[in-house]
C-alpha cells in the first residue's frame, strides 16, 4: 500500500491558488511532486480538484471556523459545474474574512490513503455509465445508477463473474488511468480506448485473449506491455507520442496496423510481420521503407508525408489495392508498373506537365512510366498535399 498522502490547502496572496503538498517519502513524492495548482489547473484536472473537495468535505476536519459548514455554504451558493478550485477560494476568503490567517495556523489537512486509489476511483466512475448500459449489465436486478460512487461500483463488479463479455467501448471518455476492475472482464476480445489521453496501459498485459485493440489519440510513449498481446490481430495507434516500434515485432497474427501520425523515425520491427493486409504509416518521419519488402499480402499501405525518397523496394507488394505515397520526395515512380491490382492511388505529379486527365500515360512522374498496367485502376489522388485521413 502506498505512504498516506497529505493534502495541504495554504493561503497564497492570490486565493485561486493551492497547493497540494504531499508527505515526506515514499512513492506519495512521485505522485504528487510538490505541484502548484492554478486556474488553469496545470498537471491537475478539474476532477481530480472535486475529489479532494469531496474529501476534504468528509473528513470534516478540526480548524478555527466551522470548516464543515463554511463547505456546504459554499457548496450551495455555487453555479452547478463550478470548478473545485473556486470553491477552495472561496473557503480562504471565508478564513480571511473572519480574521484567520492560514499560514498562521495549521492548514487545513486531509489524508488521502493512497493518491492512486483516488485516481483510480475517479476512472471507474467515468467508464460505469459505459459498463451498467451492456446487455449483461442491464440483466441485474441490483445494477447501481449512472451516479453510484466508486465503492458502489467495485462491490458490484466483484460480485459476479464478467468473462462472457467479449467489447468494451472506452473511447472519448478522457481517461488517463485504467482502473483495475478492466481485469475482471477476462474474455475480452476487443476494447476501444481512442480518444483518451492514457499514458500508462500496463494493466493490457492481462488481457491476452484480444484481437483487436483501438489505442488512437492517446498521449502513448511507451508500448512494451503489448509484445504481450500475441493474438492480436487489429491494432490502432495513431496520434500518439511513439518513437519505437519494437514491441510490436512480435505480434505475428497482426492484419491491420495503424501508426499514423506519431514519431517513427525507423519501423525495422514491423518486417516480419508478414500476414499484414493493412499498414498506415502517414506522418511520420520516416526516410526508408526497404524493410517492408516481405509484407507481400499487404493490400492497403499509407506511406504519405513522410521524407521518402526511394521507394523502389515497393515492387515486391504486387497485392497492394490502396496505395497513398503523396507528399514525399520521391525521384522515381517507375516501380507503380508492377501494382496491377492497384485500385486507389495517392501520389504528387507535375501539374504543369498535366493538361487533362487524358494525358495522364504521358505525364512524366519525373521518370516518365506508362499507366496501362494499372488496369485496375478506379481512383487516383494528384495532391501536392493530403490532409490526415482519419481512423477509429
Amino acid at each position: 500500500m502506498a505512504n498516506p498522502v497529505t493534502v495541504s490547502i495554504f493561503e497564497y496572496p492570490d486565493p485561486s491558488l493551492i497547493i497540494l503538498k504531499h508527505a515526506a517519502g515514499g512513492s506519495s513524492s512521485e505522485l504528487l511532486k510538490n505541484r502548484l495548482v492554478s486556474k488553469a489547473l496545470k498537471e491537475c484536472s478539474d476532477t481530480l480538484i472535486e475529489g479532494f473537495w469531496k474529501e476534504l468535505h468528509q473528513a470534516n476536519p478540526e480548524g478555527p471556523i466551522d470548516i464543515t459548514q463554511a463547505m456546504e455554504v459554499i457548496d450551495q451558493e455555487s453555479a452547478t459545474g463550478a470548478p473545485a478550485i473556486f470553491k477552495f477560494a472561496k473557503l480562504l476568503d471565508v478564513f480571511r474574512k473572519r480574521g484567520y490567517s492560514l499560514t498562521s495556523h495549521p492548514p487545513i489537512v486531509v489524508h488521502v490513503d493512497d493518491f492512486q486509489k483516488l485516481q483510480y476511483d475517479l476512472a471507474l466512475q467515468k467508464i460505469w455509465p459505459r459498463l451498467r448500459r451492456l446487455p449483461e449489465f442491464l440483466a441485474q436486478t441490483d445494477l447501481p445508477g449512472d451516479d453510484a460512487n466508486s465503492q458502489t461500483i467495485r462491490l458490484f463488479l466483484h460480485a459476479r463473474a464478467w468473462e462472457e463479455i467479449s467489447t468494451l467501448d472506452l473511447k472519448d471518455l478522457d481517461l488517463k488511468i485504467l482502473p483495475p476492475e478492466l481485469k475482471l472482464f477476462t474474455g475480452l476480445r476487443k476494447i476501444e480506448l481512442q480518444g483518451n489521453q492514457l499514458k500508462d496501459i500496463s494493466y493490457l498485459t492481462a488481457f491476452t485473449k484480444l484481437t483487436v485493440l483501438w489505442l488512437s489519440d492517446n498521449e502513448l510513449e511507451d508500448i512494451t506491455c503489448l509484445g504481450a498481446l500475441i493474438n492480436l490481430k487489429t491494432l490502432g495507434l495513431s496520434r500518439n507520442r511513439l518513437k519505437d516500434v519494437t514491441p510490436l515485432g512480435g505480434l505475428i497474427n497482426l492484419t491491420g496496423l495503424w501508426l499514423r501520425e506519431n514519431q517513427l523515425k525507423g519501423i525495422a520491427p514491423l518486417g516480419g510481420l508478414i500476414n499484414l493486409t493493412e499498414l498506415w504509416l502517414n506522418y511520420n518521419q520516416l526516410k526508408g521503407a526497404a524493410c517492408l519488402t516481405a509484407l507481400i499480402n499487404l493490400k492497403g499501405l499509407g506511406l504519405s508525408n513522410n521524407q521518402l525518397e526511394d521507394l523502389s523496394s515497393l515492387r515486391t507488394l504486387i497485392r497492394l489495392v490502396e496505395l497513398d505515397i503523396s507528399s514525399n520526395p520521391v525521384s522515381d515512380y517507375s516501380f507503380l508498373i508492377f501494382f496491377a491490382n492497384l485500385k486507389i492511388l495517392k501520389l504528387n505529379v507535375d501539374f504543369e506537365k498535366l493538361k487533362d486527365l487524358s494525358d495522364l500515360n504521358e505525364c512524366p512522374l519525373t521518370n516518365p512510366i506508362s499507366l496501362i498496367p494499372l488496369q485496375s485502376l478506379k481512383a487516383l489522388q494528384l495532391d501536392q498535399v493530403l490532409p490526415p485521413i482519419l481512423d477509429t
